[in-house]
């Protein structure tokens, strides 16, 4: 009877623990939301909202089914709660990078310098050839870049355009 009340208990931290981070992540998402007024991260964001949401989603649904046996209640905690520490890891992991562009530091400016600087090398290609990008997956957005609309698609992508003679490549600059 004790023991079943000691496997029980873990059981309802795990799901605790499990709240406070869903609640966690989704706050940090919408603050990144509300700091990309460029939808410059819109893509990126979605894929790990995504990726959390399903995660945490997996994890609740294992925690949600109760045991008789104290033991092996027990461990299914301890199982979900290695789950739960590596969605965390994962969460800080790249929480922190988006969160270094945050301020007006000097390593927050050069970020987002490197950001425009690999974006504008990245969108280049299709605005000489005038084709749009077509999307091998669904991964893509709509951006207003320099004050024209353009699509951004974030893995794999390709521009569908023909050779042409880049005088910086025939150089091997």
């Amino acid at each position: 009877m004790l023991d079943d009340a000691f496997g029980h208990a873990k059981l309802g931290e795990t799901r605790t623990e499990l709240q406070r981070l869903r609640c966690e992540i989704a706050a940090w998402h919408t603050h990144r939301i509300a700091k990309d007024t460029q939808q410059q991260y819109a893509t990126p964001l979605k894929v790990l909202n995504e990726l959390f949401t399903k995660a945490l989603a997996d994890i609740e649904s294992a925690a949600g089914g109760d045991t008789a046996d104290a033991a092996a209640s027990w461990a299914d905690s301890r199982r979900l709660d290695r789950a739960l520490v590596w969605v965390r890891r994962l969460w800080n992991f790249f929480g922190s990078r988006f969160d270094q562009r945050d301020g007006d530091t000097p390593a927050a400016a050069l970020l987002k310098a490197a950001d425009e600087m690999v974006w504008s090398c990245y969108i280049e290609p299709f605005r000489l050839t005038g084709r749009s990008m077509t999307a091998n997956n669904t991964l893509e957005r709509t951006v207003n870049h320099r004050g024209r609309t353009v699509r951004a698609v974030a893995l794999c992508a390709r521009a569908g355009a023909q050779w042409r003679q880049w005088s910086a490549v025939q150089r091997d600059r």
